[in-house]
């Protein structure tokens, strides 16, 4: 339903498993219509109940796959009188227009979430959803560390409070696949407790001659594992604190813990040297090949690895420096925003909803991905099987949390170059932590 991550736009596919089941709406209930996003939110009441007229509503992405256009026939199904226009536009053209879309005297009723979503918000364009969450009792059901991605300040720059912009519609997860057939020849056969033992098991790898790990650092591929390595060492509040932008944080030490990681592996020889060289996309592709016993990268390949091998491929959450530590995993969730210019937003709204219910699903679904609501997920095997049950971990130590670069826009490329130069040996883990945290805080301080 939605894609993978494309130049300067994450491109998500719908995954990752939320334990969540549609809240009972309130049916029958004649509530004020709330205003755009600086309107105050979760003091207006709102109405959950669709209208009985004919309305249209005009859904734009940066997708067009088969999944968006399943959920949007499920949907007009169960409101016929609803018709749903579903509007793509290519991922990198999509980024550079939605600001004069949303500007414009007769924009699209709902779009797909992406950051300058943040300050659409803070001119007023996108509706708050606050009063809906309230309505729906999302916050009872979604996950905290999930909705606070789409929750914003006034200004747009802090994360996690403040008005919602967005109703989360997936959770794509950073986690680590891998080969059987590599893993279980070198003696690994178990799934890493700790980060410890997913380091012997790397070593155990290089030991019996295959190469450990992929890594495409030419593009964002450094940056998902990065982040993985990065959660893995982190307090979870401290890190929420910084990736969503809260005054006076500071995680320099972790970062350049991380980055010392990535460098030891890159000198013990768990990369190829050609990593640096290497884009995201070539190394999942070495990877289905049968190239390395591991990759961190997103559960949207699942279903590209699971073809090429089979019952052989499988997934976990990199696992945290302590066993007992709480799970934390990148899970930048996939979203959607209503226009505050809408016609017909309690419709538009409902269909965000419709997003999570079991009526959804098969849209869900038919690409490998997994729905929102559980029942929708019964009967997957195989790697997506290992993806829900890594997602359940997820969401029941509320661990999610974004994409490092999310949380400053200069932080895509000093993150990118800076991954590169540590991997090469030519700059140290605390001079790539300094640059990372000068960027963040010339846009947050």
């Amino acid at each position: 339903m939605f894609a993978q991550r494309s130049r300067q736009v994450r491109r998500v596919l719908l995954t990752g498993a939320l334990a969540l089941i549609t809240a009972g709406t309130l049916a029958g209930c004649n509530f004020l219509t709330p205003t755009a996003s600086n309107s105050g939110g979760g003091s207006e009441k709102v109405s959950t109940e669709v209208p009985d007229e004919e309305v249209t509503l005009r859904v734009a992405d940066w997708d067009n796959s088969e999944s968006m256009e399943m959920v949007i026939e499920a949907f007009e199904k169960q409101y016929p009188q609803v018709n749903v226009e579903h509007e793509y536009t290519e991922a990198s053209d999509y980024q550079k227009t939605i600001k004069l879309v949303m500007q414009s005297e007769n924009p699209p009723d709902i779009v797909q979430y992406n950051t300058p979503v943040r300050e659409l918000g803070a001119a007023g364009l996108i509706l708050d959803l606050t009063p809906y969450e309230e309505a729906y009792g999302w916050a009872d059901v979604i996950p905290g560390s999930l909705l606070d991605q789409t929750r914003f300040s006034a200004d747009g720059k802090t994360m996690g409070e403040g008005s919602l912009l967005a109703a989360p519609s997936t959770v794509p997860l950073v986690g680590v696949f891998y080969n059987k057939g590599l893993t279980e020849p070198a003696g690994v056969t178990e799934v890493p407790a700790d980060f410890a033992d997913f380091e012997d098991a790397l070593a155990k790898v290089k030991a019996s001659g295959s190469l450990p790990l992929q890594l495409g650092a030419l593009d964002f591929g450094g940056i998902h594992n990065f982040a993985a390595v990065l959660n893995a060492h982190s307090d979870s509040d401290d890190l929420r604190s910084w990736l969503f932008g809260q005054k006076g944080a500071d995680i320099s030490s972790t970062i350049s813990d991380a980055a010392a990681t990535m460098q030891e592996w890159a000198s013990e020889g768990y990369y190829l040297p050609s990593a640096n060289g290497t884009g995201d996309a070539d190394a999942a592709a070495k990877f289905a090949a049968g190239s390395s016993a591991y990759l961190i990268t997103g559960s949207w390949n699942a279903n590209a690895f699971e073809e090429s091998l089979g019952d052989d491929v499988g997934f976990f959450l990199l696992p945290m420096d302590e066993a007992s530590w709480p799970q934390v995993a990148t899970a930048s969730v996939a979203a959607f925003s209503v226009s505050a210019k809408t016609e017909h937003p309690t419709a538009a709204v409902a269909f965000l909803d419709f997003l999570y219910s079991k009526e959804a699903a098969p849209g869900v679904t038919v690409t490998g991905n997994l729905s929102l609501n559980p029942e929708g997920n019964d009967g997957l095997e195989g790697v997506n099987a290992d993806i829900a049950d890594a997602y359940a971990r997820l969401a029941e130590a509320d661990g999610a949390v974004i994409f490092p670069d999310q949380s400053a826009p200069a932080l895509l490329d000093v993150l990118t170059g800076g991954l590169q130069l540590v991997l090469a040996g030519n700059s140290t883990p605390e001079d790539f932590s300094a640059d990372v945290q000068k960027a963040w805080s010339e846009y947050h301080e």
